[in-house]
């Protein structure tokens, strides 16, 4: 007797994971640039807005490592809060179906029935990998801090007069 494994088996099946695997790994790296550039534009957003507070800052002898560090304290603070609850929000689900599983054959008899013909089981568990969330999570983080770098330098580098002549 010789034990195949199941690549061999149904390599068809073997390439829908890869495919599937290969999707995944777009779909995240879309997504984490999308939230890079909302958390830029919602840090730029109320940079923009506090000018004057930071014009202030600086008229009365703030240097601009303080009003940079000010910036990208914030930023770490929703970034730590932000990737805290995203965590908790992918987690839960996660864990949910790693106890209840997937009945393939609610999404067709046919699907079903092919998995069992196929010897394998209709019920799909998910796996959950504490690994893959914590790596996800400093992803993103990362990108978070490093989209905090722009407006942090354009808060230091206000110009006092101008911002307090245009406010």
């Amino acid at each position: 007797f010789e034990a195949i494994p199941w690549q061999e088996l149904v390599p068809e099946l073997a390439q829908n994971v890869e495919l599937d695997n290969v999707s995944a790994a777009l779909w995240l790296g879309i997504l984490l640039i999308i939230i890079a550039f909302v958390f830029l534009l919602t840090i730029l957003m109320s940079v923009l807005e506090r000018a004057r507070q930071f014009g202030i800052m600086k008229a009365i002898g703030s240097r601009p490592s303080e009003i940079f560090l000010i910036v990208l304290c914030e930023s770490l603070f929703l970034g730590l809060l932000g990737t805290a609850l995203g965590f908790v929000l992918g987690a839960v689900p996660s864990l949910y179906f790693t106890c209840v599983p997937l009945n393939i054959a609610s999404f067709g008899e046919d699907m079903g029935e092919s998995m069992e013909q196929m010897g394998f089981d209709p019920y799909m568990y998910a796996k959950l990998e504490p690994r893959m969330f914590l790596y996800t999570a400093l992803i993103i983080f990362c990108f978070v801090m490093l989209m905090t770098i722009l407006p942090a330098l354009r808060a230091s580098r206000t110009k006092p007069v101008q911002t307090l002549r245009l406010q």
